[in-house]
């Protein structure tokens, strides 16, 4: 007879009896109505699949001319504050943590917008219908205004002084001001800026990273923001001080350090971070630093000339919650749903192999899925409570 139904989610117990059974429990919830021939074959393309799931490694790099952080070409190997900067830096570590907890969670394609293919983009901010984009370069770095239906540019900063070389952007409430505000960091020079949401500049500070470079910042829509410097450290400021109050390195969940962290975006209590060089984003759990999900980009940089730059801008439509995101010199500007979800009325397994994703289904019958491929939705047919 039927039993009641029961959900599986493994959290603390993951580690000890879910990864001895299958590590997608953690983040896949089951519902057992009864003991059948077709579970049992669904916990075995679970399993099966923990241990072949193809992840998509920090050696799938753009690498259009290997452009590096500052434009210039960069070779396989390059120092970087000293540590040498490999591009198989994080390979076995993600293949390790991938069988256990990690996802390369597909997502779906909303829309396209063009988007100016001279933009040394440093970092994407959504606020009140507006896409606020920051560029870089000494002499090209400025910050602008994009309409995001169409991905036109409808105001401009003046360029700033050759002796910046603009990074990451964000909105935030000013609450001494009592007013938005957009705010900008610098690469080398240990400075940013503050302006009104009609691009005026009304302010300028100093900052101290680990590395005293600035590359990502974000906001936690609280008082805090959230900062990159390009090494495995999240640095956290006082909003009104702009003064650091501490910080986590960020780790996967064997403890390996992920490195040359750049943008960043806060996104329902987690924070998203684009790695130089790779087309990955960490899902990062703020008060620990631990990596708790990977999400894959690859198909979107696949969709571009070879020759474009790596990924570097994420911002979230704050009303529908789908992402925008492009790279250095894209010519286009992505907007997603990440399709990170459980539906409660259908029980599925996701069987990732060579980057092809294939849905296992059952209703009330049994019914076909369409295939996903290299991550991306082709249709959601079966999916429809992920994307609604």
């Amino acid at each position: 007879s039927q039993s009641d139904t029961i959900t599986v989610q493994l959290d603390t117990l993951s580690s000890r009896i879910g990864s001895l059974i299958c590590p997608d429990f953690e983040y896949y919830a089951i519902q057992i109505l009864e003991l059948n021939m077709l579970k049992i074959l669904a916990l075995y393309f679970c399993f099966y699949s923990s241990l072949n799931r193809h992840f998509v490694k920090c050696d799938s790099f753009v690498n259009d001319g290997n452009i590096s952080h500052d434009g210039s070409k960069a070779t396989e190997k390059e120092s970087y504050h000293g540590r040498e900067l490999s591009l198989n830096d994080n390979r076995s570590s993600i293949e390790t943590n991938d069988r256990r907890n990690l996802q390369d969670l597909p997502y779906e394609i909303i829309s396209v917008l063009p988007h100016d293919e001279k933009s040394f983009t440093q970092g994407l901010s959504y606020y009140n219908g507006v896409l606020y984009e920051g560029t870089g370069l000494h002499g090209q770095s400025r910050l602008r205004k994009i309409d995001p239906t169409t991905g036109e540019v409808v105001k401009s900063t003046p360029t700033m002084p050759k002796k910046y070389f603009g990074e990451g952007i964000t909105h935030y409430f000013d609450r001494k001001n009592r007013r938005k505000r957009i705010i900008q960091i610098t690469w080398k020079s240990q400075e940013g800026f503050i302006y009104t949401p009609n691009l005026r500049q009304v302010d300028k500070f100093s900052f101290v990273t680990s590395t005293t470079e600035g590359w990502g910042i974000t906001h936690d829509g609280n008082a805090t923001f959230v900062v990159s410097d390009g090494s495995e450290f999240l640095h956290f400021w006082d909003a009104a001080t702009l003064q650091e109050v501490r910080r986590v390195p960020v780790r996967l969940p064997d403890g390996t350090a992920i490195y040359y962290l750049n943008e960043l975006e806060y996104v329902n209590g987690r924070v998203l971070a684009n790695q130089w060089y790779s087309d990955n984003i960490y899902n990062i759990d703020p008060r620990s630093g631990e990596v708790m999900r990977v999400y894959d980009f690859t198909s979107l940089r696949e969709q571009l000339p070879s020759y474009h730059g790596v990924l570097n801008g994420i911002s979230i439509a704050e009303k529908s919650g789908e992402l925008f995101i492009t790279g250095k010199k894209w010519p286009n500007i992505f907007r997603v749903k990440l399709l990170d979800c459980w539906d409660d009325e259908t029980w599925y397994f996701r069987k990732w192999r060579n980057r092809t994703c294939k849905v296992f289904l059952k209703k009330k019958k049994k019914n076909k899925c369409e295939k996903m491929s290299r991550g991306v939705l082709v249709k959601d047919s079966c999916c429809q409570s992920c994307s609604s």
